[in-house]
């Protein structure tokens, strides 16, 4: 046996992982975008705006589901190109790389939405869904040096690499809505819900801090870490999942509430302007809580490994490096104490330019803070809507200012039946390859409109182009 002392990237990739998996299980389990807000042809529009009044005098819910991802830091194209070096790729990647990059994959499955109108300006609306939500800021400064060609620049350098957070979660919300209409151009809107935390994973970036020191015959670590999580276990611990049934889901303590609010205000014929605020509340888990955390010093000066003497060839024994890695950063599993999550609030502004009573334009921008960086994204999109009973869309969208994509969407009615579908793209070109995030709603409701409310508004587009005409 001997004991060697190197940066090579094998072990660093080791420690990523390490911090990232010993709290995720093995089995990952997946919040609304923009095409749908102020859609005002499918009622499902009135999540994003408790205030949007929809155009159906009652809608039920059959099944409605929508799934999006995003990749803000790098396409599969960007990592590996066809004729190109992987490592020159992971060095633009790197080099481009922010500290707001994120990962983020995210389904909310809606098990049940009733929406119905109580007076001719107001509506209520209520269901359940089922929300898996993820999202991983990307540890820069730890790929930087996993990656580094010059693994000797590192020697007798102080690098940080904790700046990263994530959070893993499932909820399971039943919602309350009431849309109000105070006169013929103001509408507000208010939406109250009560959450039941089924699974949660969570790391604060303003909140871990991970120093290490590369001597040059010893490394020495500075560690405050602590991964919180609730009804989940990693690779490390089995114990906890081994305790996950029906029942304990089902009788689970983790409970939270929030409250949406929104408004459309009709500045005049041609143009609207709205807003909502969405996701005002938190999470309380209070139970299968379990903890990581890695606190304190630590002084590294190597690991034991067999070196073949014809070879030339090092064997390291996993196990031992695992063991290495808690060592090493101090990694401790205990039971968790009781703690709160805020739910990722959203801010959504939009307007609307009506040119005829078939033909508008849409756009809406989305602030949204999650650890301690502010996000905006933004839409803009044509409606065209030649009957009440089919409207198709086009749109263009942009994630943080950096990915940039196109979108279509398309809602039509059989006699009682709903069915809407969106998607929108996030591409640097037309080949799949370069892809980098993606956004699919589909659903299917059972839906009525108000037949005098049709006939009016028949007539007014008959004056209205005949107007036009003259």
């Amino acid at each position: 046996m001997k004991k060697v002392f190197t940066i090579y990237k094998g072990f660093l990739i080791g420690a990523f992982s390490f911090f990232i998996l010993l709290a995720i299980p093995q089995k990952a389990v997946a919040q609304s975008d923009l095409m749908l807000y102020n859609f005002r042809g499918v009622a499902q529009s009135s999540l994003l705006n408790p205030a949007t009044r929809s155009q159906t005098r009652f809608s039920l819910g059959i099944f409605s589901n929508e799934t999006s991802f995003h990749n803000t830091g790098f396409s599969a194209h960007d990592l590996m190109a066809r004729g190109s070096n992987l490592n020159d790729n992971l060095t633009n990647i790197l080099s481009n790389i922010g500290d707001r990059d994120f990962i983020r994959a995210n389904n909310e499955t809606h098990l049940m939405f009733t929406s119905f109108h109580i007076s001719p300006r107001s509506q209520i609306s209520f269901g359940t869904k089922l929300s898996t939500l993820n999202h991983l800021t990307l540890p820069v400064n730890l790929l930087r040096l996993i990656q580094g060609n010059d693994q000797e620049g590192f020697r007798n350098e102080e690098v940080q690499f904790g700046n990263f957070g994530f959070d893993f979660s499932t909820i399971f919300s039943y919602h309350l809505g009431l849309s109000v209409g105070i006169n013929e151009r103001l509408n507000i809107g208010v939406r109250g819900y009560r959450h039941h935390g089924l699974y949660n994973v969570s790391v604060n970036r303003d909140e871990n801090d991970v120093r290490v020191f590369f001597g040059e015959d010893q490394w020495r670590s500075s560690t405050n870490f602590l991964a919180r999580t609730s009804m989940a276990a990693g690779p490390i611990d089995r114990t906890v999942a081994s305790e996950i049934t029906y029942d304990s889901i089902r009788q689970n303590e983790n409970i939270g509430y929030s409250l949406d609010l929104g408004f459309n205000y009709k500045l005049s014929d041609k143009w609207s302007i709205s807003g909502s605020i969405l996701g005002l509340g938190y999470i309380n888990y209070t139970y299968g809580l379990r903890e990581y955390a890695a606190e304190g010093d630590f002084d590294f000066d190597g690991i034991e490994v067999d070196l073949n003497s014809e070879t030339g060839r090092l064997t390291v024994n996993t196990g031992e490096i695992i063991d290495t890695l808690r060592s090493a950063f101090n990694i401790g599993v205990r039971d968790g104490e009781s703690y709160r999550r805020n739910l990722p609030t959203q801010v959504f502004v939009g307007a609307e330019y009506e040119i005829t009573k078939r033909h508008r334009f849409n756009y809406v921008t989305r602030y949204t803070r999650w650890s301690d960086k502010n996000y905006f994204d933004f839409n803009v999109r044509y409606v065209f809507a030649p009957t009440r009973f089919f409207h198709t869309m086009a749109s263009i969208s942009s994630i943080q200012g950096k990915m940039y994509g196109g979108g279509a969407g398309v809602q039509f009615y059989l006699p009682g039946i709903q069915i809407f579908v969106m998607a929108d793209i996030m591409s640097k070109s037309i080949y799949i390859d370069q892809i980098q995030g993606a956004f699919v709603n589909v659903g299917l409701n059972m839906a009525f409109w108000e037949r005098t409310k049709k006939k009016k508004d028949d007539q007014e587009e008959i004056i209205e182009n005949e107007n036009q005409n003259l």
